[in-house]
């Protein structure tokens, strides 16, 4: 038997998922959500879908939150030496060229 939920379960889903660095539209197409579910709070979704959503992405955001505690703990030991700002990517030389 399938399960299914309303999208309203996804309301605010596209703040959430920007506040966490990740491409909200992008993570609902690896999950086959489409996008036009967040017009509408009624429509139904597989429950699994949401439930595939949500995990996978908590856990994508989980492990670089880990990897990024663990470099700066390498950079403030002296283990990695960090770039100087204009080199690094995205930096904010980088953005005033237009890159």
């Amino acid at each position: 038997m399938s399960y299914y939920l309303r999208s309203a379960s996804l309301t605010n889903y596209v703040e959430v998922a920007r506040s966490l660095g990740l491409d909200p539209y992008q993570q609902l197409r690896a999950a086959k959500i489409n996008r036009s579910v967040l017009l509408d709070p009624d429509i139904r979704i597989p429950a699994a879908s949401v439930g595939g959503l949500l995990t996978e992405r908590v856990f994508a955001v989980v492990q670089r939150a880990y990897w990024m505690q663990r470099v700066g703990e390498a950079c403030a030991g002296g283990a990695i030496e960090k770039p100087p700002a204009h080199k690094r990517r995205g930096g904010e030389d980088e953005h005033r060229a237009g890159r």
